[in-house]
């Protein structure tokens, strides 16, 4: 998310991590080692006691979990849901557009997982430490946030 209220210092993104271990940020390739990678650099600013913004669709709920498994238990962790309807992902889909995921065009596939993953995520996965902040934008036609919008 480029919300500029985040010191830049404490952002953890998986682009800039993927483009310096496989050469693109596009390549999507190497993602367990991308994954890894943040799950150490989460730890390290926090064992440190530094703040972390995490900066990666984090749609994979074991990736949720690790992350906020690093954190301590009175740390408060925040949730930034950030959507857009898939007509709108299409429409500005650029080098997305060539990048295959498991046989599904990346904004398939990362939009499938989210809306699979939705109810947990606006639950704060049940974790009393995480406040969501739900920043969604509405489907134009239903105002449906949920919908499809294709």
């Amino acid at each position: 998310v480029e919300d500029h209220t985040f010191d830049q210092r404490w952002v953890v993104s998986s682009d800039d991590l993927r483009d310096e271990i496989t050469g693109s940020f596009k390549d999507q390739s190497a993602n367990d080692q991308v994954y890894k990678a943040i799950h150490n650099v989460v730890r390290a600013r926090l064992l440190s006691g530094l703040n972390v913004v995490v900066d990666a669709t984090n749609i994979n709920a074991r990736n949720r979990l690790v992350i906020r498994n690093y954190a301590f238990l009175n740390t408060p962790i925040f949730y930034h849901v950030v959507a857009r309807p898939l007509k709108d992902k299409y429409r500005t889909a650029g080098w997305r557009d060539d990048v295959i995921v498991k046989g599904q065009s990346l904004i398939d596939y990362h939009h499938d997982r989210f809306r699979k993953e939705l109810a947990s995520i606006l639950s704060g996965d049940s974790d009393p430490r995480v406040t969501v902040y739900d920043r969604r934008v509405r489907a134009k036609n239903t105002g449906d946030m949920n919908q499809r919008d294709d």
